[in-house]
């Protein structure tokens, strides 16, 4: 007799479901870090570690930013696997985290050593964008996290168990940070509307919408409007004036300026 055994699906499965069905891996051109907001004056004399801090981490963003260049090309002109370019997007995304804490860290040693008194709502403001600024790498890194865990659980059988469960590690621990990111963001904004001192400070990155797109010339420019059709009226032949036709005169023919006709033979 056979003992046929059902295993129930991890609860990591059943967590992940949701965000599974619709993850995919991004395939957006990546955004460089922004600088931090509020802008904060740069004494190169103080915060000297905290810039250096900067350069390494853009040293290191720049080259990721290569790598996620060489795995794109390659994976469109079809010589390079889509695991490749999941692992240089997500490489790069997560340098792109750490270039953003350091230069906010950066700016608030600027802040905290600097010539000009510390401002609460400044520190407050800067902690806050320096977390909206990391939120869409850190979606990123999920979403690239669940492909690649759903991707190996169509092919079990290629996959490792060991394997596997560190993708499914992987992915739960990059939904979590997400989680704690979006909550810390909201309590840094609780934290600021609670304090009458940053009442009508503005403590979030103004929106700057791009550019309108300009549409060179040729058969992708648009279509100069047609001329609007007017109405056609029936004409009253009673009232119309009907239009007048100049005749020319026919002119007489003088017989004795007109040739007449040429014999054959010449006498």
């Amino acid at each position: 007799m056979k003992l046929v055994i059902k295993v129930a699906a991890p609860l990591a499965v059943l967590l992940l479901a949701a965000g599974l069905a619709g993850a995919s891996a991004a395939v957006a051109a990546p955004l460089p870090p922004k600088d931090p907001y509020p802008a904060v004056a740069i004494d190169a004399t103080i915060c000297r570690l905290d810039a250096l801090r900067v350069k390494k981490a853009k040293v290191r963003r720049d080259f990721a930013a290569k790598r996620y260049d060489r795995a794109e090309d390659s994976l469109n002109k079809g010589v390079g696997s889509r695991d490749d370019f999941r692992k240089a997007e997500a490489d790069l995304a997560k340098l792109d985290i750490e270039l953003t804490n350091a230069k906010y860290a950066e700016a608030s040693c600027q802040l905290n050593k600097g010539a000009k008194p510390k401002q609460s709502c400044e520190v407050m403001s800067l902690e806050l964008n320096r977390l909206l600024d990391q939120l869409a790498n850190r979606k990123k890194v999920e979403a690239s996290a669940k492909d690649a865990y759903q991707k190996a659980r169509t092919i079990p059988q290629a996959t490792a168990v060991e394997r596997l469960e560190a993708l499914e590690e992987e992915a739960l621990i990059a939904e979590i940070e997400r989680q704690e990111t979006e909550q810390a963001i909201q309590d840094q904004r609780d934290l600021i509307k609670a304090d009458p001192a940053c009442k009508d400070f503005r403590s979030e990155r103004p929106e700057v919408l791009p550019p309108p797109r300009e549409v060179p010339p040729g058969n992708d420019a648009p279509a100069t409007p047609a001329p609007t059709a007017q109405p056609t009226t029936t004409a009253d032949p009673a009232t119309t004036p009907q239009p007048t036709t100049t005749v020319a005169p026919t002119a007489t023919a003088d017989p004795t300026m007109t040739p007449g006709p040429v014999n054959a033979q010449t006498h």
